[in-house]
This record gives structure tokens, sequence and C-alpha cells, in this order.
């Protein structure tokens, strides 16, 4: 026979299995609403994205000033700069993350070398919104990201 102890503990047990069940259904709930909320960009949507504002001077954008060559006029060279020097390791990465922020979607493309001796970080960041199935940049959200 279990004692008053343990029917407690198994009752708060089941409570706890219960209420986590109520939250993912809840959760799982797909309105077209909700499912616009957390719909993320696909990387190679986030790549066609940063492209399309490959033509954007970089001198236009404080953040870009110090993480590229001399001869660097837009995006677009800034980006074929980082892609260089990828291709220069053996161990190297392109990571894309995007998370929801506020009214936007924020993107993160990073160009990374991996090495334990002098590791090498620097990418674009920016904001987009989805309009109708779309999704378009917000003006003037980006940035030069690196370390």
């Amino acid at each position: 026979m279990l004692s008053f102890m343990e029917r407690s503990s198994i009752s708060r047990f089941m409570g706890a299995v219960i209420l986590m069940l109520s939250a993912q259904m809840a959760l799982a709930h797909n309105d077209e609403a909700s499912h616009k909320a957390v719909s993320l960009p696909t990387h190679a949507e986030a790549f066609a994205l940063l492209m399309q504002q490959g033509d954007q001077p970089f001198s236009t954008i404080s953040s870009c000033q110090s993480v590229s060559d001399v001869s660097s006029e837009t995006v677009r060279d800034i980006l074929g700069y980082y892609l260089s020097v990828l291709a220069q390791f053996d161990e190297s990465r392109i990571k894309v993350t995007s998370h929801p922020e506020s009214a936007h979607i924020r993107i993160a493309i990073s160009f990374e070398v991996v090495d334990d001796e002098s590791p090498w970080s620097y990418g674009f960041e920016f904001n987009v919104e989805n309009n109708d199935g779309h999704w378009n940049t917000v003006s003037a959200s980006l940035r030069c990201t690196g370390m």
C-alpha cells in the first residue's frame, strides 16, 4: 500500500504531466496569426535578402567602417572579401541564425575561421519582415558584426 507521501508525489507528478501536455497542445495550435509570428526565413532566403542590399555603399553603415579591406565600396564587396578569407582556410564555416525581435525577425550571417590561435568571425545582421508571404528587409537595419 502506498503511503500518503508517495501518493502525494505521484499526484503532483501526474499534475505536472497534464500541465505540460496542455501547454504543448496550446503551442501546437496552428492558427494563421500564430504561424506568421513564428515563421522564419530559410537560409537561402536570408542570403537572397542580404544580396538585395549588396549595392549599398558600406561607407553609409558606420559599423562596417573597420571590417573590410580598403578597396571595398559596397556590401557586396565586403561579402566577397569575407568569402575570400574563408577560402584560405581548411576549417571555416558560414553560420545563419534568425530569431524574432519585437515586430521584426533579426537575421545574422557570420563568416568564421575556426582556428584556436587566431579565430576570425565577421558578418552581417539585419531585420526583415514578412508581408503577405514575402520577406522584405527593414530599411537602414543592416550592420556589420565582427571580432
